[in-house]
């Protein structure tokens, strides 16, 4: 399912094309990370070279999907307190 309307342009429909291919590349990274061992979104951010945006949108997905959910805090890289993730 792509995320155009089918009056938008043919760019919006492949733009829309491409974030979803882009969003389950980056969910089957990070559930991949998750399963070698918990961690929070920066760090899981840093140890795959993206964004923390990106990585906190594919992790509510992962939840949601019911893949990966939250157990505890953890030390942020920022040394603030964030959720630790773990794979299901």
């Amino acid at each position: 399912m792509t995320h155009a309307r089918t009056s938008d342009p043919d760019t919006s429909h492949a733009a829309a094309e491409s974030a979803v291919q882009f969003a389950t590349t980056h969910k089957g990274r990070i559930l991949a990370e998750l399963k070698r061992r918990p961690s929070g979104a920066s760090w899981i951010a840093d140890a795959l070279g993206m964004e923390r945006g990106q990585v906190n949108k594919r992790l509510a997905d992962l939840r949601n999907d019911e893949l990966a959910s939250t157990s505890g805090t953890i030390e942020s890289r920022s040394g603030r307190r964030e959720r630790v993730w773990i794979a299901e």
